[in-house]
């Protein structure tokens, strides 16, 4: 059997901050050009920052041997967002958003051009939350620029397309940079030549779109199993004659493979106790890939973590009954009783506008305001939901795009006034 010669070799290693921002400021690793922009956040960055202070890992930041045109570079392959954040907090300067052009393949990706006539685009603080992505890198601001840390920010103070920013807040930066280590894997390639790049590009994708992640249960748990405590509060369970049963049981909404799945109750938890403490829910989460970040900080905000986005957002709910011990699972309870009730009525949820109009006014009327359906509501109840389904669902937009932000509220606020006629 002839032993093939492999393409690359790995090399592992660490370097301090301080000497991960002298390579870049130096040239001697870039960024490809086929790197997307700088997509972080501030208040990511700012995590990113405890996290290396506190000691937390932290992956390590892939390098490949190569050539760019017709020079030796190391390429940066996987790390930008984390050398960047890391540059920039050595600098103190923030790139702002509305001085540089924005990157149309990231942001906002997956919005239809119609949302630009809707009144949501209130929701959207751009400068605040970052959720558009700017085309901007450290490439960007270097430019041809080599030189020492302090001669960028004398040329970055007098530039008005950046703002100064401490991201170290009690000083002691540089002890920070010269004792804080991050790791590296090298790649050397068996051929460095301009031909190795599609081999590169082959392992960037590989590296960003390839690799096995965390399904979004998996990044849930990850969260809340640290309390079990907590573990039926977050999946919506309680304990009938010693097991466990669904505050939901048997409600179930088809799936995309002609299937039916359990609903998803940390979805209808999080938007609720949002909407409990008189905010508007959903603020900042137009993009309905945001929303699982949403739903993570609902487990961090109640775990006493750090949130990655408007950290205010379920700010006081600790205080409500729903949240109490000793109350949400009394009316986990209250709420399994009416889902029994009104099961034979709600039929299987054939989409999320079923799903929305039976069940958001059901959990908040019973859950968050301790109420329960009057006896007999139920014919009436069943045909005002109906009723504003056949509506929502004989709308084009609505039926063809029910996750759009303002129609989830439409629903989220009928339902609501709905059930508020039918409990006591």
């Amino acid at each position: 059997m002839a032993i093939t010669t492999p393409k690359t070799r790995t090399y592992y290693g660490e370097y301090t901050l301080k000497h991960w921002i002298a390579l870049i400021l130096s040239g001697d690793i870039i960024l490809p050009e086929y790197q997307r922009a700088f997509a972080w956040k501030e208040e990511k960055i700012d995590q990113f920052i405890t996290s290396l202070r506190e000691g937390d890992y932290v992956p390590p930041v892939t390098i490949a041997a190569g050539k760019e045109q017709t020079r030796d570079v190391n390429l940066i392959l996987d790390g930008q967002q984390r050398l960047t954040s890391v540059l920039l907090a050595a600098l103190g300067y923030m790139p702002i958003a509305r001085n540089f052009p924005v990157d149309q393949a990231l942001s906002e990706e997956g919005i239809s051009d119609s949302y630009a006539s809707d009144d949501e685009d209130e929701d959207i603080d751009k400068e605040a939350t970052g959720s558009t992505t700017i085309a901007w890198s450290f490439r960007v601001m270097l430019g041809n620029i080599k030189g020492d840390r302090q001669e960028l920010q004398r040329i970055l103070a007098r530039d008005p397309r950046y703002r100064q920013k401490e991201f170290l807040s009690g000083g002691g930066l540089e002890a920070f940079l010269e004792n804080t280590y991050l790791g590296f894997l090298y790649i050397v390639p068996s051929d460095i030549s301009t031909n190795s790049q599609q081999l590169f590009a082959k392992l960037f994708r590989s590296i960003n779109y390839v690799g096995e992640r965390l399904s979004r249960e998996e990044s849930r748990r990850a969260l809340y199993y640290q309390d079990l405590t907590l573990t039926s509060y977050f999946e919506g369970q309680l304990e009938i004659n010693n097991r466990k049963t669904d505050v939901l049981e048997g409600v179930l909404i088809s799936d995309n493979a002609g299937g039916t799945k359990k609903i998803d109750w940390l979805r209808y938890l999080s938007i609720l106790s949002q909407k409990s403490v008189k905010k508007e829910p959903l603020m900042g989460y137009l993009k309905e890939d945001s929303r699982e970040d949403f739903y993570e900080d609902y487990i961090a905000y109640i775990r006493g973590l750090d949130q990655k986005d408007r950290r205010g957002k379920f700010d006081k709910f600790k205080d409500q009954d729903p949240y109490k011990d000793g109350v949400w699972k009394v009316r986990y309870r209250t709420l399994n009783h009416q889902v029994s009730r009104l099961r034979d009525k709600m039929g299987q949820f054939t989409s999320i506008i079923d799903a929305d109009y039976w069940l958001f006014g059901l959990i908040y009327t019973v859950l968050f305001e301790g109420k329960i359906l009057k006896d007999g509501a139920g014919e009436g109840l069943q045909k005002e939901i109906v009723d504003k389904i056949s509506l929502a669902k004989g709308t084009k937009e609505h039926r063809k795009d029910p996750g759009r932000l303002k129609f989830l509220r439409q629903r989220l606020n009928e339902s609501i006034d709905i059930y508020r006629k039918y409990v006591s």
